[in-house]
């Protein structure tokens, strides 16, 4: 009986608490932002209106830049770009423009390149051209690319003076000499090679891309560029009698091959050096923030694994060096993309940093 009682008293209780249909409902939230897990959620107008303000502070920014470089290495500048996510956009280029005649008629031209790198080779023979992989080449570069320095991103330094940010890298345009690939199982009395690169276009690759470290005060600087490279090949022989049969020989002529097509894995160009600041009217009228400099002779680089495809076989076209490459593309399936086991080196390197987004 004891039981019975404690059982209708729960009951009840449980009844009492429960309100009548319609009364005691809750009332509708209140409208504005909504409070979730301490998380305030604004509403769409709010967040317009505070990218609009970023946009805005991010156009004051640029415009500082334009007119003082050196703003960038305050401490005012630095808070203020890192609230607003500011890209500072750079272009590097490595061969400056000169004025090299005293007649100011005739345009600036680019300054001649001494920037290189080194392509090494463990000398392994080759079946076709007959031989062995040409052991070393310092092809020259020249060129440009892109760069955007992330202040919403990591900043270090910021209390020494020493400021460096993140960089990436993008819109790659630089351009090789040409690099002997083959030497022939019996040397050249010229010691030319059997098969060698034309020029070599370099450009990024889609959806490879690393960071590197810029040090907008001066000081070191790592930039990694993940290239693409394009050329068509340079095979010494002549033609035949019969139509498309090429024979291999010291013939002191060299025909094209077709061009390589789009390849994976990239090329990495990764390099390590120092950059001082020194701006500057450039002779085209551009703003030059800093100088970058690569020497391996004083601050050793390190040398990266690559693959390097290359097109192989004359074309039947038997077109000589002297003309235009032929159209068309090898793609390996006939057997014509020779892959390439090389390590590559940035050996030195100069260049300016300009302010912008330059074209090319």
């Amino acid at each position: 009986m004891r039981y019975r009682a404690a059982y209708i008293a729960g009951a009840l209780a449980i009844l009492l608490a429960i309100p009548p249909a319609g009364a005691g409902a809750a009332s509708p939230a209140p409208a504005g932002p909504h409070v979730r897990s301490g998380h305030v959620q604004e509403d769409p107008a709010t967040r317009a209106k505070r990218a609009e303000r970023r946009r805005k502070i991010r156009r004051q920014l640029a415009r500082e830049v334009r007119r003082n470089p050196r703003v960038v290495m305050t401490k005012r500048f630095i808070r203020k770009a890192g609230h607003v996510r500011f890209d500072l956009p750079l272009t590097v280029r490595l061969n400056p423009l000169i004025d090299d005649d005293v007649n100011t008629a005739t345009p600036p031209v680019f300054a001649p390149s001494d920037d290189t790198f080194d392509y090494t080779t463990d000398a392994t023979p080759v079946a076709d051209p007959s031989g062995s992989l040409a052991p070393l080449a310092s092809p020259l570069l020249t060129g440009s690319f892109k760069l955007a320095a992330r202040f919403g991103k990591t900043i270090v330094g910021y209390d020494t003076g020493s400021i460096g940010v993140e960089v990436g890298t993008r819109d790659i345009d630089l351009q090789a000499g040409s690099i002997p690939l083959v030497q022939p199982a019996s040397p050249c009395p010229d010691s030319s090679p059997a098969l060698r690169t034309g020029p070599i276009s370099i450009s990024e690759i889609s959806g490879w891309s690393r960071t590197g470290f810029l040090a907008l005060a001066g000081g070191r600087t790592s930039l990694s560029l993940y290239t693409q490279w394009s050329f068509s090949s340079l095979r010494q022989g002549d033609f035949t009698t019969t139509p498309g049969s090429f024979t291999d020989g010291c013939t002191g002529q060299y025909f094209w091959t077709k061009k390589i097509g789009p390849t994976l894995p990239p090329v990495p160009l990764e390099m390590i050096g120092t950059s001082a600041v020194n701006p500057a009217i450039t002779t085209d009228g551009k703003l030059r923030f800093l100088k970058l400099t690569i020497d391996d002779v004083v601050l050793p680089q390190e040398d990266f694994a690559a693959t390097i495809h290359v097109c192989s076989d004359a074309d039947p076209s038997e077109t000589p060096e002297a003309s235009p490459p032929p159209g068309g593309i090898c793609t390996g399936v006939s057997g014509d993309d020779v892959p390439i086991a090389a390590r590559l080196k940035v050996k030195k390197l100069t260049a300016e940093v300009l302010l912008g987004d330059l074209p090319s």
